[in-house]
Order: structure tokens, then C-alpha cells, then sequence
């Protein structure tokens, strides 16, 4: 009967495991996917960045919109970072990072993951610590 038992509680272990990989993959995906839709919406207009308005082409606007959500899609399958506390804006492969966090270590985490993302150039770090 022991045996049995430590059976089951393999196969719950692997199940819970399917099912959390699952879910934050579901979740990366509807957040990637609502980002870029978001982004194609706001494609046709020009955008201010850093007080000085800036034209670029549509092509690379929507570049822009790609890689910044991939990097929002990113904060979305980490442990540590929070997605949604953390604005990210891209102009020319610069990413702009502004919002709060909770810790220093949150803050380096999404800095990390936006430097390490293909394709960006510098990263602006505008997140304040609150916690």
C-alpha cells in the first residue's frame, strides 16, 4: 500500500508540474500577445520620447512594439519580476524602463532581463525601489 501511495504522489508531483508550466506559459503568451496588439493599435502614431518628438517609420515602430514585448513578456514568466509594476518603452532598440518595485533585487532582475533581450541597445533605468 506504501507503494501505491508514493505512486500517487509522483504523479500529482508531475501533474502540479505540467499544470505550472502550463499556466505561466498560457500567461507569457496573453500578455505577449495583447502587447502587440496594443502596440499595432498606437503604430500609426508618432511618439514622444524624453520630451523631444521623435518620427520614426512604421517599420520601425513596429519593431519597437516587438521587442518591447518581448521583453514585457519576459518579466512575465519570472519569478521575481511583476510585470504589470514595470512600464516598458523602446524607441530605436533604447529601452525605457519606469515604474515601482518592491526591492533592489526586482529592479536589477528587469534591467537584466532588458539588457539580455536581442536586439536592444542601452536600457534607461527609471524604477524606483518602494519597498
Amino acid at each position: 500500500m506504501a507503494g501505491g501511495l508514493s505512486f500517487h504522489h509522483a504523479i500529482q508531483a508531475d501533474w502540479k508540474e505540467r499544470i505550472m508550466t502550463t499556466k505561466h506559459a498560457t500567461r507569457a503568451l496573453v500578455l505577449g500577445a495583447l502587447i502587440a496588439i496594443g502596440a499595432a493599435g498606437c503604430a500609426h502614431e508618432h511618439m514622444t520620447y524624453a520630451g523631444n518628438k521623435q518620427e520614426r517609420s512604421a517599420s520601425q515602430e513596429v519593431s519597437d512594439a516587438a521587442l518591447s514585448a518581448r521583453i514585457k513578456t519576459a518579466f512575465a514568466t519570472d519569478d521575481l519580476v511583476k510585470a504589470h509594476d514595470i512600464k516598458v518603452d523602446a524607441m530605436r532598440g533604447t529601452i525605457t524602463l519606469t515604474g515601482a518595485v518592491k526591492s533592489a533585487a526586482e529592479r536589477d532582475k528587469a534591467i537584466s532581463i532588458a539588457r539580455n533581450t536581442k536586439g536592444v541597445i542601452s536600457v534607461t533605468d527609471n524604477i524606483k525601489v518602494t519597498g
